[in-house]
């Protein structure tokens, strides 16, 4: 049994070597497993890692070409727009086309036919409009685009330099102006309240002279025989007692003598007492009246006056050099104003302080005010002492009488209210000289002022008959389909824009409104506002500076000499051909916006006429300083300028051009004014949307439908080598953009680009 278990093969232990020998067999296989393993995931590693570089390839070259087809759709522009007007829209060849012609020829460049790495398929492509010409950003941007080549800083810098020299002194007079026109209106209004208070003055003692007392008590005080006026009554009352007691001393049987002479005495002077006292009682309440009137009158003037002294504080201590200092950083100028001419326009500015009155004038005044009626008051007093002493001494004759002093009092009390308020009327003439002589010569002015008012039409009328061309019908249709233009561009943009206000009322007197005060007034506030434009142009000097420079260097004007018989007046109805044509006055009407024909040009002489008074004014102030007295200054200034006005125009019509002043030589051209104008007129959406209106009435193109920029959008493939199950995956963890469709890889890029 033993035997058999050793025999058996299930007990038996395998040799050394043997187990040395499975081993080993088992050891190799798991190497080769484990290569086969590694060389698998190396394998799919490389498979993923070439589709994922020949996708990443893909887009980029896909990018690449979108870019460069909508760089090549916008090379295709309209040259005429660009060559009128630096402008640039899409024109020619369809932008599709094109776009898919350059995706194509991009895509498949540098590859044989025989072996493409890549294969790139375009599936689809399209082009989209992305923005317009006629939306004011882009037409904007383009508009700077253009401008900022041209270099128009140093010409724009050169023509403010030409007015530079002028600020100081046009500040100086425009501060001036302002003072004495308001200093001129709370002048004539506090004289006209001390003339309604001496009037009052004067109606108090008319009153008293046309009341009847005259006559009860004559000038002189001389009453003859009669018993009608108080001197009479006083005369006669030593009669009147002798007649009394002598009809008294009468025996029994004597009838008395003087019965009838003392009935009339008694009468008569009864009478004449109550005539003096009723007249005098009935115009005591007239003469108080009068007084508070001519009291409140006078308060009123003195309010005035105190308002005329804050005035004058403030033109002492105000600067007026705020637009002055912000032009300081334009270098250079074009001629040099005398540095005395802004002294001087100061110094006739603090002239105001002369008009302002003492306030211990006014005081005074009201004293004599109180003094009149103080006068009228005692006289009043004395007419019923008087009657009442008549009375007692009618009752008592034999008694010792004072009525004879009371009316030498009564008489004294009228003769001294008649002298200072009736006649002479010393007062009163005194007062009336004292004003008289610190007045600013009534007279003189008056004749200014009608020679003012003479000039100012004579202005208007130059000015109106540019309203006597008449225009065709071929140009109001022509205006009225630039309205049409106009107004689709508003439209189109008001989301973008403020409001817009209605179209100006057309107004062709061109002068304005107002007397030449208030003219002179208006132009130097336009012209500070003018300059104050300027210094705010050179603070934000890129936008403003380009657009207006734009309309000017691309846009027509109408040549001064054209107006030439219109303005000297050369017939009753002028008509010349093609004056008023829109291609003749464009930059005029993006400054002002009148759809009719005539109002653009005639707004533009009106605000030159302005500027030109302004700086006449403003000369007319130093040349009549001289005369002393500032409202005299004012109102011979105003002539000046006015006249000198007139003649500018005049000038610029025949010449082209005017000097800019007398005391700066340096010409200013039609243009160089419409520049000017520029700056203080309309904003920029206005201007800009005026401009697109006569582009697209030269052009006849629609810029709202011109396309000034484009994307782009291609879409893509490529065939996928290995494994499209893992790059679908990695496209839904969106490590890829794209989609995979069956074996190929699809993309869609996107490119956009502007002209500007």
């Amino acid at each position: 049994m033993m035997g058999a278990n050793r025999g058996s093969g299930k007990n038996r232990k395998m040799p050394v070597s043997g187990i040395r020998i499975r081993w080993a067999r088992e050891k190799s296989g798991s190497v080769s497993v484990y290569f086969i393993v590694i060389t698998a995931a190396i394998f799919l590693f490389n498979a993923v890692l070439i589709d994922y570089a020949r996708v990443a390839s893909m887009n980029n070259q896909l990018e690449a070409a979108s870019r460069s087809g909508i760089r090549s759709v916008l090379s295709a522009y309209d040259e005429q727009l660009y060559d009128r007007y630096g402008l640039f829209a899409r024109g020619g060849s369809d932008a599709g086309a094109i776009f898919e012609r350059v995706l194509e020829n991009s895509i498949t460049s540098g590859e044989s036919s025989s072996f493409r790495l890549l294969d790139i398929q375009v599936e689809a492509s399209h082009v989209n409009s992305s923005s317009y010409l006629g939306i004011h950003p882009v037409f904007k941007r383009q508009v700077l685009e253009e401008m900022k080549y041209k270099a128009p800083i140093d010409f724009t810098v050169e023509m403010l330099s030409k007015f530079k020299p002028l600020s100081s002194a046009l500040e100086e007079a425009a501060a001036t102006v302002d003072v004495l026109e308001k200093m001129e209106k709370l002048y004539e209004a506090r004289e006209r309240h001390l003339s309604s208070a001496i009037m009052l003055q004067k109606k108090a003692a008319d009153a008293l002279a046309s009341s009847g007392v005259p006559l009860l008590l004559p000038a002189g005080g001389s009453g003859g025989s009669g018993y009608g006026t108080v001197s009479g009554i006083a005369e006669n009352y030593a009669s009147y007692v002798d007649w009394v007691l002598s009809d008294e001393d009468l025996e029994e049987d004597e009838k008395p003598q003087y019965t009838i002479e003392i009935a009339s005495f008694r009468q008569s002077s009864t009478m004449t007492a109550f005539s003096l006292r009723r007249l005098s009682a009935g115009l005591i309440s007239e003469h108080t009246q009068m007084q508070q009137q001519a009291q409140h009158e006078v308060e009123s003037a003195k309010k005035l006056n105190e308002q005329m002294r804050e005035l004058a504080q403030q033109a002492e201590s105000s600067s007026s050099h705020a637009g002055q200092s912000r032009l300081d950083g334009v270098s250079g100028s074009k001629g040099a104003v005398p540095d005395q001419v802004p002294q001087q326009l100061k110094e006739v500015r603090l002239m105001s302080e002369d008009l302002v009155m003492e306030a211990g004038w006014f005081d005074d005044f009201q004293d004599e005010i109180n003094r009149q009626a103080s006068d009228f008051t005692t006289l009043d007093m004395e007419t019923v002492t008087f009657e009442a002493q008549l009375s007692a001494a009618l009752s008592s004759a034999s008694l010792p009488s004072t009525l004879p002093g009371t009316a030498v009092r009564l008489q004294s009390a009228y003769a001294d209210y008649r002298q200072k308020y009736i006649q002479p009327a010393s007062i009163l003439a005194a007062r009336e000289n004292g004003m008289l002589s610190m007045s600013a010569g009534e007279a003189d002015r008056k004749e200014q002022r009608t020679k003012q008012e003479a000039k100012l039409n004579e202005a208007r009328k130059l000015l109106q008959r540019m309203n006597t061309i008449q225009p065709t019908d071929e140009q109001k249709q022509a205006f009225e389909k630039l309205k049409g233009h106009f107004e689709k561009n508003r439209l189109a943009n008001q989301s973008a824009e403020p409001a817009e206000p209605a179209e100006p009322e057309h107004n062709g007197s061109g002068a304005g409104r107002g007397d030449a005060a208030q003219q002179a007034d208006q132009s130097l506030d336009t012209t500070r506002g003018m300059f104050g434009g300027m210094a705010e142009m050179l603070v934000s000097i890129r936008d403003p500076l380009y657009l207006n420079e734009y309309a000017v260097s691309r846009f027509s004007s109408l040549s001064p000499q054209n107006l030439s018989a219109v303005v000297l007046g050369e017939g009753e109805e002028v008509e010349l051909s093609g004056v008023l044509d829109v291609n003749q006055q464009e930059i005029e009407y993006i400054l002002y916006g009148f759809h009719h024909p005539a109002s653009n040009i005639a707004a533009a002489y009106a605000e030159i006429f302005a500027f030109r008074l302004a700086i006449r004014t403003m000369e007319g102030l130093v040349q009549a300083r001289t005369l002393g007295h500032p409202l005299m200054i004012l109102s011979a200034a105003l002539l000046y300028g006015l006249e000198k006005s007139l003649e500018d125009i005049v000038q610029l019509v025949k010449q082209g051009s005017t000097p800019l002043s007398k005391y700066a030589d340096v010409d200013i051209a039609y243009k160089d004014y419409l520049r000017m104008f520029l700056l203080i007129h309309g904003s920029p959406e206005t201007k800009i949307s005026r401009m697109i209106a006569l582009i697209e009435f030269n052009t006849g193109y629609s810029l709202i439908q011109m396309t000034a920029g484009v994307s782009g959008e291609a879409r893509g493939s490529v065939k996928l080598w290995f494994l499209p199950g893992i790059m679908k995956s990695l496209t839904r963890t969106r490590l890829l953009s794209g989609k995979v469709v069956g074996n190929r890889y699809e993309s869609t890029k996107t490119a956009a680009w502007s002209y500007s």
